[in-house]
């Protein structure tokens, strides 16, 4: 049976918020990367983007990093440059860089300490799978450039 929604809290909240309509040109920048980003973060971008060809991402629908806001009230997100349609990717990114429990819980490093911890790390517990992944970030933060999920995280 093909239900039609009329209504969805979700549709009421972007229209107030004004989700769906379109930015003014002047609360973004399209150029902050090249015109405006200081030397080491242009090279950091460098580095990243280097890594998402390599790995096989891609966004061909969007563009990161942009600059929203203005003055001292900028921050840094994504925007899309062409309409997005239903059930269109506009971000695809391959599953071997995406961090998930079962690739936490496979880690070598680390999978010793879920088996003895069940207490903390089991499936049985409220937060257990969030633990792992916890873990599993914090382990690699400190791994630093060394970690394959750096540019990930």
């Amino acid at each position: 049976m093909d239900l039609k929604i009329h209504f969805s809290f979700l549709k009421l909240f972007n229209h107030l918020k004004g989700v769906s309509k379109p930015m003014p040109a002047d609360q973004y920048d399209l150029e902050y990367l090249k015109k405006k980003a200081d030397k080491k973060t242009k090279e950091k971008f460098k580095k990243f983007f280097a890594w998402c060809k390599e790995a096989g991402i891609t966004h061909p629908k969007v563009q990161y990093p942009v600059m929203f806001g203005k003055g001292d009230n900028t921050y840094a997100g994504m925007i899309a440059l062409n309409d997005i349609g239903t059930d269109e990717a506009f971000i695809k990114v391959p599953s071997k860089v995406i961090i998930s429990t079962k690739v936490a819980y496979e880690c070598k490093e680390l999978n010793h300490i879920f088996y003895d911890h069940p207490d903390v790390f089991g499936k049985h517990v409220s937060l257990g799978d969030d633990n792992v992944l916890d873990a599993f970030i914090l382990y690699h933060i400190e791994q630093e450039e060394k970690s394959a999920y750096y540019h990930t995280i």
